[in-house]
Parts: C-alpha cells; sequence; structure tokens
C-alpha cells in the first residue's frame, strides 16, 4: 500500500515539474531572491513574460538547463508554467 502511495504522488508532482524549454515559474523564497528575479532570468537567457500568481514571482519563457542552477544559487524555484489544474483566464470581464 505504500508503493502505491508513493506513486500517486510522484505522478502528482510531475505536473510541477519546468519544462526542458519554454515557460516556467519562478518563485522566490526570500525577499531578497524576489529582487533579483529578474536580473536571473535575463542573465539565463529568459524572457520574462508577466507577473505570477505569488507573491514576487514570475513568468519566464527559457531554457531549464540554462536557468535551474542559477534560480537555485539565487533562492528561486522553477515550477511548470502552464496551470494543468486551473482553468484558462476567460476574457475581459465587464
Amino acid at each position: 500500500m505504500a508503493v502505491q502511495g508513493i506513486l500517486v504522488c510522484a505522478i502528482g508532482l510531475l505536473a510541477f515539474v519546468p519544462p526542458a524549454n519554454g515557460l516556467m515559474l519562478l518563485v522566490p523564497l526570500t525577499p531578497a531572491a524576489a529582487a533579483q528575479i529578474d536580473d536571473v532570468a535575463a542573465a539565463a537567457g529568459g524572457t520574462l513574460a508577466g507577473p505570477g500568481p505569488l507573491p514576487g514571482s514570475r513568468y519566464v519563457a527559457a531554457e531549464r538547463a540554462a536557468l535551474f542552477a542559477p534560480a537555485l544559487r539565487h533562492g528561486l524555484l522553477l515550477f511548470s508554467g502552464s496551470p494543468r489544474f486551473c482553468a484558462a483566464p476567460s476574457g475581459n470581464p465587464k
């Protein structure tokens, strides 16, 4: 039974693994990391795509291999940028 639980958790975590190339969510762990998020993304060749849903977070289009190590060194976590369990934003609210 424990093995099945571990497998279910592992499959659930795969939804948050950033893609090899594409849209990712950078989440800062500290206020200092939030202040450096734009510089870290740009230095790794990423393109800023907009603010993320969490305070200080940003969506970035980049290559995971280029961004992963610098992000961790600066206190940033990478997640999949495509919200798989959320509804797509609707049109203009009136």
